[in-house]
């Protein structure tokens, strides 16, 4: 039982931890919003589906160029250029919203940004923690980072619907995009 945080005692991995808790709980909410915003928009089904499905092929196609990168240039610099990247789109999204210009079209563009970005940003942060916690500490870090990830596909869609429900979307994808730059400053916080 005594081993089962040792993980969190390296101080880079704790924060890499704690931003991918945000990032990926920002994710979950996103996926959450973007269907309901997509069926309010188009009240179609066919939509919501190509919608959703959109960010997967980018991200099935990119995965193995992502992974090639991530060995080639700086890890902490890549997973903070796709959390800065998510971000922003998330913020698109909000002020596309907030300016009545929302076209489901936005969304789709979104979503195969997004799920390039995600296509680099994952495995340069796999390769991050092992760099951090070496081979010792591998599998600690990463049953954490699975419960991590677990939790968040837990909580976090609630957490959108109740949001969404009584905010509205704009205020939903304004939080997300709050939550990718946290992750960002999160990041920033480990060292090289």
């Amino acid at each position: 039982w005594r081993s089962t945080f040792s993980s969190f005692a390296n101080g880079g991995f704790l924060r890499l931890w704690l931003s991918m808790l945000v990032m990926m709980s920002g994710m979950q909410m996103q996926m959450i919003a973007r269907g309901y915003l997509v069926f309010e928009l188009t009240g179609s089904g066919k939509t919501l589906a190509l919608v959703s499905a959109a960010g997967s092929i980018p991200l099935l196609v990119l995965s193995l160029f992502g992974g090639a990168l991530a060995d080639r240039v700086n890890r902490k610099t890549l997973v903070q250029t796709g959390q800065i990247t998510n971000a922003t789109l998330a913020f698109f999204i909000s002020l596309s919203i907030a300016t009545n210009t929302i076209t489901w079209f936005h969304v789709l563009g979104v979503g195969i940004i997004q799920g390039a970005s995600w296509s680099f940003l994952d495995p340069a942060r796999h390769g991050l923690i092992r760099q951090l916690v070496g081979k010792e500490q591998i599998s600690n870090a990463m049953a954490l980072t699975g419960a991590g990830i677990s939790a968040s596909i837990l909580m976090a869609p609630l957490l959108a619907g109740l949001l969404y429900a009584l905010i509205g979307p704009q205020w939903v994808y304004t939080i997300i995009s709050t939550m990718y730059i946290t992750s960002v400053i999160l990041t920033g916080t480990i060292p090289k």
